[in-house]
């Protein structure tokens, strides 16, 4: 229970004094939808005075509860864009409010159609049941459970028994209403209220709460009981409230408030107006810097808004979860089911970013608590924190650094639990007035078909006095749900009896272990709304002559690489990225859905080979291109008949040994490990034949994500501009030009977006996107790196100079070198002689000459030609930064950002999507010199909304702009061969230039939000 009184400058009063200013804040996070802002403030109130932190400890208590809201609004984003993998009915949620406020705004319209046939249920099942009453004083008058014992004269432990039991009957009555025959037989109950549904559903304006509340009001029976009555069912001593007088009072708005007053309960109007305040109004002035200050302006909010703020403190307090869901940084990581009084779950964290926060949320999605976390070296190795929610109940959770990935350890205790359980069974510990109520209830269930508590029930048959309830009611038998329950029972029951005659199960194969492992992975890759990000770790070791797999990390260690795996079903494509053991690109691997697959290394040629497994002898070079799974492993051991199979606790491992390597691969041994619970590979090791020496490459998974679509940024699934160079001098050695490592490096701080934006804009004065080999990525540990090959130490220089402001900082890491630099680092120790023996030139035209030779002359048309190539490529060059700059960052990603941050993203656009249209301009008007008949005007380009059609435009300019730079080069570059009709000339020409600059138009327009 709540304290009645708040002491002065308490959290509370604190809290309510910055009322304004934070929901103000929230209101600028969440672009001003209110109902957003509301709830953002309203979570944090009830983890600031839940938890109420040590003030003295707190620097800036301003900045302390922005940052919560800033945290909690990138945690609603981000879990805004993830799936729901718990979908609950509409009467599973503590009240009819809070179904409507956490449930999927795609839902919230059959929640309403639901509801009314949950309030058809309740307004007849209170006349036979008080847990029908119960769940009307729970569900539609916002009571909670400890008000509502109070009511009844019971105990808690009744109150949370009958909820149960009233929930599940509403379940079954929203699947089948005929289900439960007691309800079928209040037939002039239900054909009023159906009636009245109707009849109030017509009106347009009508709230569904106070239709909801209109109906049971309506489903009155009986006299009202006066206030002397009341006061002899409510005095010391007196008995239990029976059923009829309890569906009476709860369906009766006098005689509710007259208990109220009675027991000093808050009154009906009070709850509603909670419960239904208007959240588009604007906030109230609660005084801080913009009014009054101190305690008289916290208690100005005692009225509307410090009420709802408390009682939804108090709806997170009551709340009994069924499940924990975990979520880090806003991404769910796991969850637990809550059936033990002590509930514990541990997860090993591998993340691309520091963990800022850790929350706990309940199945219905209320938050539990919100953990802020702080990785060493600035935090503690070890950091913990507990929310107590009374009656024993508690939420601990703690994340310790002490090991290669943060552990989460996360307890949850609800004594009542077991309690519930004792209650159940031990029936001579209750009161008999208590007793018999329950026992009342539990006949008619049994009655009606619901599924009561085991040892309730087990009770009730022990009492005499319940024994007048039960009747057999042979019409039960003549359902067609009966008859196909008892049907199916005869079949399970008649698989059971075959199996056992069959005799022992057969032995566990390979083979079919294998076939399930890749049904398995076939399923997993086809989901179109996840993207799977996998890291892997490649170790080679040497092992001479000798082949040792039972210790295979007792060879010499060779090698160490990193391999990055993205797969997008919606994409088509999957990214595979090998890096070295500093974190150094080396070469990339893109697969796409029809088969094709291209693979880059610096300083060489793409190269195209079909998808599938490696042809050719397993190598260093190639093993890359693996990865730990089923399909991989059939092929390449071939026959899976000679691979066992051996069974661990939690695993299965195949191995395959071959003492004469007759296949391409010369496999001597070959292991795979896979998961018992979900056939998942998690480890493949290759003993291959090198020669007279043994090598070994084992393949394990570090780690494994599922992220939604919108959380993963384009440009991930594209090859790195590093790899696209053909520069001959190319090295992927890059040394890094900070000459001292920085001792705050040591710290795994991570890079954020707003960092990037500002590396970005640095780069961007530089023009370091202008068709420059240089990349800024993030590495495994979350920091940028900015790495590339310039030309002249001057170049360098000036790019250092750029970054200068951030190249102190540890999340940044800058490896710029020039193409000397690389050279020299990888002459050849001894050359030969280089001998020239012939060079022979060659005299061409263009495809253009033609119509040049009538305006110009030979010199002014090579000038002609040289300049409106060279503006066509300044003009693809800005269509590309453009596009670098836009497939930056993830949607989520860009919701996250602050109104400063994306207006600098959102400049870096415009500017180079204005210097596009300047370049195009000066395109269009000088080849209307030359072909004043076939020019066109330019195109007004459509009005872009949101970060995805940002996305999606951008994407199309660059193709736009490469298809015009092609078809300019073919019409003015020199060949020796015949040349072919100008593509300048056509109008498909003129009509992509045109589309092209009225798309840059439309990204010039964008607005800030």
């Amino acid at each position: 229970m709540l304290k009645p009184a708040i002491l002065p400058d308490s959290h509370e009063d604190i809290f309510i004094a910055r009322y304004r200013r934070l929901t103000a804040s929230a209101l600028r996070l969440v672009e001003g939808q209110r109902a957003q802002a509301e709830d953002l403030v309203q979570d944090a109130f009830i983890q600031f005075t839940l938890k109420r932190p040590d003030l003295n400890t707190i620097e800036s208590l301003d900045d302390y509860l922005y940052v919560m809201l800033r945290n909690l609004h990138i945690s609603q984003a981000r879990r805004a864009s993830q799936s729901q993998t718990t979908q609950l009915v509409i009467s599973d949620y503590d009240t009819a409010q809070m179904g409507l406020r956490l449930l999927d705004p795609q839902r919230r319209l059959q929640a309403r159609d639901d509801l009314r046939r949950v309030c058809e249920y309740v307004t007849q099942r209170k006349e036979t049941s008080k847990a029908g009453s119960v769940l009307i004083l729970r569900f539609f008058h916002n009571y909670f459970p400890a008000e509502i014992a109070t009511v009844l004269r019971t105990t808690r432990t009744a109150v949370e028994v009958w909820l149960l039991n009233a929930r599940r009957e509403a379940r079954l009555f929203l699947e089948d209403p005929l289900a439960l025959k007691v309800i079928s037989k209040q037939k002039a109950i239900a054909k009023k209220v159906v009636q009245l549904s109707s009849r109030i559903s017509s009106h347009k304006h009508a709230e569904i709460t106070n239709e909801l509340q209109e109906m049971i009001f309506s489903s009155r029976q009986g006299q009202c009981l006066s206030g002397d009555q009341l006061g002899e069912l409510y005095a010391a001593g007196g008995e239990t409230i029976k059923s009829p007088a309890l569906a009476h009072i709860v369906s009766c708005v006098q005689c509710l408030d007259g208990v109220n007053d009675l027991l000093g309960l808050p009154s009906l109007a009070e709850r509603n107006s909670d419960a239904t305040s208007d959240s588009s109004a604007p906030p109230p002035d609660l005084g801080g810097p913009s009014g009054p200050s101190g305690a008289s302006g916290a208690g100005g909010g005692e009225g509307e808004v410090g009420s709802r703020l408390r009682r939804r403190r108090r709806e997170t307090i009551e709340h009994r979860p069924q499940e924990l869901r975990i979520a880090v940084n806003g991404f769910f990581v796991g969850g637990q089911k809550i059936g033990l009084p002590i509930n514990e779950l541990t997860l090993k964290l591998n993340l691309e970013e520091k963990i800022s926060f850790v929350e706990a949320f309940s199945e219905q999605g209320l938050l539990l608590s919100h953990f802020r976390v702080t990785p060493p070296t600035d935090g503690e190795i070890e950091q913990r924190e507990e929310v107590e929610f009374g009656e024993g109940r508690a939420l601990e959770m703690g994340v310790n650094f002490d090991t290669q990935w943060p552990t989460l350890h996360v307890v949850y205790r609800d004594p009542l639990v077991a309690h519930l359980q004792a209650e159940a069974g031990e029936e001579v510990q209750s009161p008999k007035s208590n007793v018999q109520s329950l026992h009342e209830d539990v006949g008619v269930q049994r009655k009606v078909g619901s599924i009561p508590e085991a040892g309730l029930l087990g009770a009730a048959r022990k009492r005499w006095s319940g024994f007048g309830h039960w009747t057999f009611d042979f019409g039960l038998f003549l359902r067609p749900a009966t008859i196909t329950a008892l049907v199916a029972l005869l079949l399970v029951a008649t698989t059971v009896i075959l199996t056992r005659w069959q005799g022992p199960t057969a032995p566990l194969t390979a083979a079919d272990v294998l076939q399930r492992a890749s049904k398995a992975e076939t399923v997993a890759a086809v989901s179109p709304d996840t993207a799977i990000h996998r890291t892997l770790q490649i170790e080679e070791r040497g092992f001479g002559q000798t082949v040792n797999t039972a210790e295979p990390n007792a060879g010499e260690l060779i090698a160490q690489r990193r391999v990055e795996v993205w797969q997008s079903t919606a994409r088509g494509v999957t990214a595979r990225r090998l890096y070295d053991d500093r974190g150094r690109l080396l070469a990339g691997e893109w697969s796409r859905s029809d088969n094709v697959t291209t693979v880059y290394h610096h300083a060489a040629r793409p190269q195209l080979k079909p998808s599938g497994p490696i042809q050719a002898e397993v190598s260093l070079d190639n093993v890359w291109q693996l990865e730990p799974s089923a399909k991989d492993f059939a092929a390449l051991v071939g026959d899976t008949q000679h691979v066992g199979v051996a069974e661990r606790a939690n695993q299965y491992v195949l191995s395959f040994e071959s003492a004469t390597p007759t296949s391409t691969h010369k496999i001597l041994c070959a292991t795979l490990v896979l998961g018992r619970d979900d056939l998942h590979a998690v480890e493949q090791t290759l003993w291959i034949q090198h020669g007279t020496e043994v090598r070994a490459y084992r393949i394990s998974e570090t780690s494994l994500e599922r992220r939604p679509n919108d959380a993963v940024a384009p440009a991930v699934f594209e090859p790195d501009p590093e790899l696209l160079s053909s520069t001959e001098n190319r090295n992927p050695k890059l040394e890094t030009t900070n000459l001292a490592p920085d001792p705050r490096s040591l710290a795994p701080v991570i890079a954020t977006p707003a960092l990037e934006v500002e590396v970005l804009q640095l780069l961007n004065q530089a023009n370091a996107f202008m068709g420059e080999q240089l990349s800024v990525t993030r590495t495994s540990e979350g920091k940028l790196l900015v790495s590339g090959l310039v030309d002249t130490t001057e170049r360098k220089a000036e790019l250092l100079r750029a970054l200068s402001t951030v190249r102190g900082n540890p999340a940044v890491r800058v490896q710029v070198e020039t193409v000397a630099e690389a050279s020299q680092r990888e002459r050849p120790k001894s050359t030969g002689n280089i001998t020239v023996e012939h060079i022979e030139t060659t005299e061409g035209t263009s495809a253009a000459y033609a119509d040049l030779k009538q305006k110009f002359s030979d010199d002014e048309a090579r000038r002609f030609a040289d300049r409106v190539m060279s503006r066509s490529r300044q003009a693809r060059r800005h269509a590309l930064a453009l596009k670098q700059l836009a497939e930056r960052f993830s949607l989520t990603d860009l919701q996250t950002l602050s109104a400063t941050d994306r207006a600098r993203w959102l400049g870096l656009l415009r500017d180079h999507a204005r210097d596009f249209e300047r370049e195009a301009a000066t395109l269009r008007r000088d080849l209307q010199q030359v072909f004043p008949a076939l020019s066109a005007a330019a195109s007004n380009g459509p009005t872009i909304g949101g970060d995805a059609q940002i996305q999606d435009t951008v994407r199309r300019l660059y193709e736009l702009s490469v298809a015009c730079d092609e078809q300019v080069r073919q019409s003015f570059a020199l060949s020796v061969e015949r040349p072919s009709t100008a593509p300048v000339k056509s109008q498909q020409f003129w009509r992509t230039l045109s589309a092209a600059e009225g798309l840059s138009k439309s990204i010039q327009a964008i607005a800030p939000r």
